[in-house]
């Protein structure tokens, strides 16, 4: 059994470098696999893309209404920031 260091992925058969990152891989003996089994259980949870403000780097968003962006497109025209946006930061007020 082989571990890679840098992602945790477990390998069984005859690969030397990881797939994923190709990282050199390490061999485990079984004592050595028990032992680091708490590690791979332990890992981070895979996080999901969440977006945030390009400006202040805030996750506190909202996705601007096909309503607002009418009303801002017939208010001020093609020009509007609203009506090309698809999102809005709560804490900057920032729009892309």
């Amino acid at each position: 059994m082989k571990i890679c260091p840098n992602c945790k992925k477990v390998y069984y058969g005859e690969d030397y470098y990881c797939i994923k990152c190709n990282y050199r891989l390490i061999n485990y003996s079984e004592e050595e696999r028990k032992k680091n089994q708490k590690i791979l259980n332990q890992s981070q949870p895979i996080q999901t893309n969440i977006p945030k403000c390009p400006t202040c780097g805030s996750t506190q968003i909202k996705k601007i209404s096909a309503t607002s962006k009418v009303f801002g497109a017939a208010m001020f025209g093609l020009f509007s920031k609203t009506a090309k946006s698809q999102f809005c930061c709560k804490n900057c007020g920032y729009k892309w």
